[in-house]
């Protein structure tokens, strides 16, 4: 009797396990592998389910009830840890390109899953995009295309993606300022508009070929701020008028561009701090005449209040 009692409950512990294993394959298929591979919430959830044992419930129709409210506290918890927890792997999705020339596979929007892109996204919304239609039309993605620099369509519908709209906030012909003690949130923000098809750049302190391998902007341009001379695309900091030139030639040139600054407090320490103003005063009159982006990122803890402030007249705060 006692053998027959153990066999039933091992029965009915296979039975939850077999269940369980349905529940997975069915997951599997509807959802990216990387869910059924990775997570705290799978190995939890498999802890509880083969606690089941069918042998306890008198009928059927009584372990339906609680199998189906399993399932769906399963399906919740991969769902939720699919949304949250994961990354899609790069290796397993390759390179995903637009017409438009973003590349969709390096943007932490679609690496997060909050942007379907355009290649893999509704082919309805696609077709209303002018640029998509044009690239189409020319049988070139846009940033092969030898009219890019005189492209007025790209230049004026960049911005009109039905894709992306929500994800890329700044305006055109508008300067922004971030307060950081490291420039991560506006290499990261740089980052996602030079993927999507933008052309940056980069102006810093720090040695360029450092930060852009390590954040891989190898598809950006840079100047760097140091007085080492015989150095590639190196600018003296005391050299506020060739700086801005520069900069300037770059803005004109292209036909949709992005700026990250971050050495701010170097042009302050080589110059003063007025100079420094005046020199991004002037900045900001190029911006709002060719459109492009800037992102200032400064330390506050290197300027006073009464500096800050000054900065603020001229750029946009950005928080979050």
């Amino acid at each position: 009797m006692a053998v027959q009692i153990r066999r039933r409950e091992r029965d009915g512990r296979t039975a939850g396990v077999r269940y369980l294993y349905r529940l997975f394959c069915m997951l599997k298929t509807s959802m990216n592998d990387t869910v059924m591979k990775r997570g705290p919430w799978v190995l939890m959830a498999g802890f509880f389910a083969i606690q089941i044992d069918i042998s306890k419930f008198d009928s059927i129709s009584e372990f339906v009830p609680f199998y189906l409210l399993f399932c769906s506290f399963f399906a919740v918890t991969a769902i939720v840890g699919y949304r949250f927890f994961t990354k899609k792997e790069k290796v397993e999705q390759g390179r995903i390109a637009a017409q438009c020339g973003a590349v969709c596979s390096e943007c932490s929007y679609f690496v997060e899953g909050l942007c379907s892109s355009c290649p893999e996204g509704d082919s309805e919304v696609r077709g209303t995009c002018k640029i998509f239609v044009c690239a189409g039309e020319q049988r070139n993605p846009c940033n092969v295309c030898p009219d890019l620099l005189r492209c007025k369509t790209f230049r004026q519908e960049r911005d009109n993606c039905p894709f992306e709209s929500e994800f890329f906030p700044l305006h055109t012909g508008m300067g922004y300022i971030i307060y950081e003690k490291n420039p991560e949130k506006s290499i990261e923000l740089f980052k996602n508009y030079v993927n999507r098809g933008e052309f940056g750049l980069l102006v810093s302190r720090r040695f360029p070929d450092q930060v852009k391998a390590r954040y891989n902007l190898q598809n950006a341009a840079d100047i760097w701020l140091t007085t080492a001379e015989g150095e590639e695309n190196w600018i003296d900091p005391c050299n506020l008028s060739k700086l801005h030139h520069v900069i300037t030639d770059f803005v004109r040139n292209a036909p949709v561009s992005i700026i990250l600054f971050e050495g701010l407090e170097y042009l302050m320490v080589r110059n003063s701090f007025l100079n420094a103003l005046k020199f991004v005063q002037s900045l900001m009159d190029e911006i709002v005449l060719n459109r492009p982006r800037l992102l200032l990122s400064v330390n506050p803890e290197a300027f006073e209040k009464k500096e800050l402030a000054l900065l603020r007249r001229e750029l946009i705060e950005l928080h979050g």
